[in-house]
């Protein structure tokens, strides 16, 4: 099947404009006004990102931190990306942030798809609590008592260094004995080798 003009070192893109606009045709230009990165949604699944939801819930615990943590994989070649975020959190403050190694959970749920035509994800949302504030030097954010939508800059969760342990993104309460509730929205997507272990 022919090239893809422009797009010969970018698969995803070249099987997302092959699908959309050539069928069985060889490849050719990207038509006019298409922003293929951005446009329409249930565009993503056909250049291999799946659109995803995954949510958790941790209960007060007595002189405890309360956290939600997500990460992604094994298979070591997938990453999520979250891009917004509901958290409650009783009134709190909650702090956010990425670490090297995961925290120790006690459950975890499997994010689902949103859109079914690719539904084979490895993203999880974990749940436990713990004395120990992981971020000590970052200041709460202070969020309302209903809950609050957060739209973060993406933030890439997937297994640095090309092993199998996953990286953690944590999103917990900064005051001990509340809970937390947390929805994540974001895509997942497989890797290339080249993507695996960066200098």
């Amino acid at each position: 099947m022919g090239a893809v003009l422009g797009f010969e070192y970018a698969q995803e893109y070249a099987e997302q404009v092959r699908r959309l606009f050539y069928g069985d045709a060889p490849g050719g230009p990207v038509p006019p006004g298409i922003i293929l990165a951005s446009d329409r949604l249930e565009w993503a699944v056909l250049r291999g990102e799946i659109p995803l939801l995954v949510s958790n819930a941790q209960a007060a615990v007595a002189a405890q931190f309360s956290f939600v943590q997500i990460t992604c994989g094994p298979p070591k070649e997938r990453a999520a990306v979250i891009t917004a975020l509901f958290v409650q959190s009783g009134a709190a403050a909650i702090k956010l942030g990425l670490l090297p190694t995961p925290l120790a959970t006690s459950s975890s749920q499997r994010a689902t798809s949103r859109d079914l035509r690719r539904s084979s994800l490895v993203t999880f949302a974990g749940i436990n609590s713990q004395a120990a504030d992981p971020f000590p030097s970052q200041a709460g954010l202070q969020i309302p008592a209903g809950g609050f939508f957060l739209p973060i800059p993406p933030t890439v969760i997937g297994n640095p260094g090309n092993t199998q342990v996953p990286d953690a993104f944590v999103i917990m309460s900064a005051t001990v004995n509340l809970p937390i509730t947390v929805y994540a929205w974001g895509y997942e997507r497989r890797l290339r080798p080249e993507e695996q272990a960066l200098d």
